[in-house]
């Protein structure tokens, strides 16, 4: 659960009216840990909550409202928002998630929101050398995945407790900001999903020059039709602009996928429960992979990644590859034939390649982790069952204890990475992810891996 928590307060010497109203002591917390838990330097004291004025933070939510409950995060590596808005290009996206954006001269912790597969997560970090202010610090740390309704709920109740507080007041900027919150309120369920899909492609419906009247039919001539797991892997990874060729790229691995294909080797059906995205998504995905190992008995190297799915009742060309390319972070589209086989479409030159096996198997956790059974997109996103996907297929295809027997010394040359991976038929990126990510071995010459996929 997401709260933000005020307890209204005397503001002498604030002349601003709308602030001085609404200054107060404000606590947020975040699956119940207190993610304003600061270090006051001239009381030598630590407390949970922050004083300043609630209304910056309140017109702020409201801006971005369908941006931190609908938008992803874009990059693999967890970093921080003052370092991310370093970065012209990444700067707009820290403004729209990150509470840093919304201080005005106050004091907020660095607290980001943004959607991630079915949940909202929310991710803080305690202060570093670059503080603004000088009197605090924040202290806190970590992060929890909230449900999006959660978060809308917190949000909600922290805005109505601040329009409740400056009722009465004429001032232009509360006057905006309750016309800004009505119409939040008063969207149509259509209109709403309108929002809530510009703000998955980063654009904000309610500005033609973001998002026109063309690209708005285009969103709505497609998404319901595909169904909610391609339309959520789908605005995950493509952008505004990029839509109308995911599209085109989509429809078409759908006519490949669907085509009449042999008859499967096996009717048999071999999988295992769904995993609920509960922890690290790179940690899930490659538990799940051993337990899989396990329950079918692979041995270290699968030699044919093609023949392996055809056991397990994939289609007898289980690898297409399709004519087009999509044009932004679409991999694979997983599908199903006529006789209801798995089908993985890829593009450009995959096939019979360490990638294309990758894909594969990346696929597979996508048929046998996803609830529905429906078709799903493979995809370079960052959301939570993409990220799992990676590193289910990587302990898939080269598993750490595998590697294990093959690296005694626990350091490996560049020289050593390149063997391995060879041998499993996997690119050295993989190998060097197994080696570091599961502390088998020490890959000299490189950074150290981030653990994430």
């Amino acid at each position: 659960m997401l709260e933000f928590s005020v307890e209204w307060q005397d503001a002498p010497g604030v002349r601003h009216p709308v602030l001085a109203r609404t200054w107060c002591r404000l606590t947020i917390r975040a699956g119940g840990r207190p993610v304003s838990r600061l270090y006051d330097h001239r009381t030598k004291g630590r407390r949970n909550g922050v004083y300043g004025s609630a209304f910056p933070l309140c017109a702020w939510l409201v801006d971005n409202y369908w941006f931190l409950t609908s938008e992803s995060y874009k990059w693999a590596a967890r970093y921080g928002s003052r370092y991310l808005a370093r970065n012209t290009s990444d700067r707009a996206w820290v403004q729209r998630h990150s509470l840093l954006a919304a201080r005005e001269g106050g004091a907020l912790p660095d607290l980001t929101l943004y959607r991630d597969g079915d949940r909202v997560t929310a991710r803080w970090l305690k202060d570093g050398g670059d503080n603004a202010n000088e009197h605090i610090r924040f202290v806190e740390e970590g992060s929890v995945r909230l449900p999006p309704e959660d978060v809308r709920g917190a949000i909600t109740r922290f805005v109505k407790a601040v329009l409740d507080r400056v009722s009465g007041l004429s001032d232009d900027e509360v006057l905006q900001l309750r016309e800004d919150w009505e119409e939040i309120q008063g969207l149509t369920e259509e209109d709403r999903r309108i929002f809530e899909w510009g703000a998955r492609l980063g654009v904000d419906a309610r500005f033609e020059d973001e998002l026109s009247p063309e690209h708005e039919d285009l969103l709505r001539a497609n998404l319901p039709r595909w169904g909610k797991d391609i339309a959520d892997d789908l605005l995950s990874s493509s952008t505004i602009k990029h839509f109308g060729a995911d599209a085109s790229w989509i429809e078409e691995a759908r006519a490949l996928a669907g085509n009449d294909v042999v008859e499967r080797r096996s009717s048999a059906k071999r999988s295992l429960p769904a995993l609920a995205p509960k922890g690290k998504a790179h940690l899930m995905g490659h538990a799940h992979a051993v337990d899989f190992r396990k329950s079918m008995d692979i041995p270290n190297v699968i030699t044919d990644m093609e023949d392996f799915v055809r056991d397990l009742g994939w289609a007898e060309s289980p690898f297409k590859v399709a004519k087009s390319s999509p044009s932004s972070l679409i991999r694979g589209f997983l599908g199903y034939s006529k006789g209801d086989a798995p089908v993985l479409v890829a593009h450009g030159d995959s096939e019979d390649t360490p990638t294309g096996r990758f894909l594969l198997a990346r696929s597979l956790y996508m048929r046998i982790c996803s609830e529905s059974g429906k078709p799903r997109l493979v995809t370079d996103s960052h959301v939570w069952d993409q990220r799992a996907s990676r590193a289910f297929a990587a302990e898939i295809l080269a598993p750490a204890e595998g590697l294990r027997g093959k690296v005694r010394s626990g350091k490996a040359s560049l020289l050593d990475v390149r063997h391995l991976a060879e041998d499993f038929g996997v690119s050295t990126e993989v190998v060097r992810h197994q080696l570091e990510n599961y502390n088998v071995a020490t890959v000299e010459g490189t950074p150290s891996s981030d653990a994430l996929w």
